[in-house]
């Protein structure tokens, strides 16, 4: 009976030292805030200085890699050959065709070739793009292409034209941006590391 009486009293104590906490510190951060929104002119050192004040000084850590066999790599060189193995292996294990298929699809000998991309398909393309995604590594985004409206689909218009009539596309389209973004809680290697491709 009196271990409860105690176990409820000191619950209650605890409760009002954080509350009591809590209220200090947001009494105390704005404090801080007042201070450097009176200040006369830019004081860049005091204003740093008073952010890590109140947020505290972030610590950066390096995300460790792990390779196949589950050992940490912390050579710079080992890390990037070792996304590179993973990539390698995650995209060109080759897909599996049935011929058969292929076999029994119709043959189309009305054209001898496609007709060329239309203006329409190229602005429905631009209009469908997502927006607030990372640029690749031209640095042009959606919202850029979106923004150049009739400009944007005449120019790509013909550069799809030229690069489906020769055949060839530019080696830019194959490259990518590959960002990786360490789960939590998860071994680092790079089989459970999701990614966000650019």
């Amino acid at each position: 009976m009196q271990s409860e009486k105690n176990t409820g009293r000191y619950r209650a104590i605890t409760k009002e030292i954080k509350k009591n906490s809590k209220q200090r510190k947001e009494e105390w951060i704005e404090e801080r805030c007042r201070e450097v929104e009176s200040a006369t002119g830019i004081n860049t050192g005091k204003l740093f200085q008073t952010a890590i004040e109140i947020c505290g000084a972030g610590t950066a850590r390096l995300a460790t890699v792990k390779n196949k066999e589950g050992k940490p790599l912390d050579n710079k060189a080992e890390i990037k050959q070792r996304w590179k193995q993973h990539y390698e292996e995650l995209y060109n294990s080759g897909n599996p065709v049935d011929r058969t298929v292929l076999e029994e699809l119709p043959v189309n000998n009305k054209q001898e070739r496609m007709l060329n991309i239309m203006e329409g398909e190229i602005e429905a393309a631009i209009k469908n793009l997502k927006r607030k995604k990372a640029p690749g590594e031209d640095n042009i985004t959606a919202e850029m292409i979106q923004a150049g409206g009739s400009c944007s689909v005449e120019m790509l218009h013909r550069l799809c034209n030229k690069f489906y009539n020769d055949k060839e596309c530019p080696s830019d389209w194959s490259k990518a941006v590959i960002v990786p973004i360490h789960k939590k809680g998860i071994g680092r290697n790079a089989a459970t590391i999701g990614q966000s491709a650019c």
